[in-house]
């Protein structure tokens, strides 16, 4: 064996596993859902704008339990119950954000994605209700279809329970 073929092997080697390392998680584009939120809690809705690493899912977990995933310029939404809750995006690091959820009331976290030197992060904030409704207009609904093996993803309409 040459050293070109080795060099061009191992290359290709860890290609393939960067790529598998990040396709745990897909995201695929869906109709966004109508259904009201049962008694006792509310819609939470997540919305990623930025450029800054588009092609980077970063999986979404309210109080530990993952709800969903990003990726580019999409959103999605599930239902919480009322009372705290944490949300962490899992980027380069861990990005959170405390809620305090009302029943009934819809709330829609802006997620701002930034990039500096190869890491990206983002910065979770609640939107004002005005804004909201601007920020789901403009992205694509998504849900999360695959996770890693052995990754527990809640099920549709399951509601998430307060701190």
């Amino acid at each position: 064996m040459n050293l070109r073929w080795r060099v061009l092997h191992g290359f290709a080697v860890l290609i393939a596993l960067l790529a598998s390392a990040c396709a745990g998680y897909v995201v695929t584009p869906a109709p966004m859902p109508t259904d009201p939120a049962p008694a006792g809690a509310a819609r939470v809705c997540i919305v990623r704008v930025g450029a800054d690493g588009a092609l980077s899912t970063f999986p979404m977990r309210d109080n530990g339990v993952l709800v969903g995933a990003t990726v580019g310029n999409s959103c999605f939404c599930y239902f919480a119950g009322e009372g705290r809750h944490e949300l962490e995006a899992r980027s380069d690091g861990f990005d959170t954000l405390d809620l305090d959820v009302k029943a009934q009331r819809d709330t829609v976290v802006l997620q701002a994605t930034r990039a500096a030197v190869g890491i990206v992060r983002s910065r979770l904030e609640e939107l004002h209700p005005e804004e909201a409704k601007g920020a789901l207009k403009s992205c694509q609904y998504s849900v999360l279809t695959q996770v890693p093996e052995g990754t527990y993803k809640v099920k549709p309409n399951t509601v998430i329970v307060a701190k």
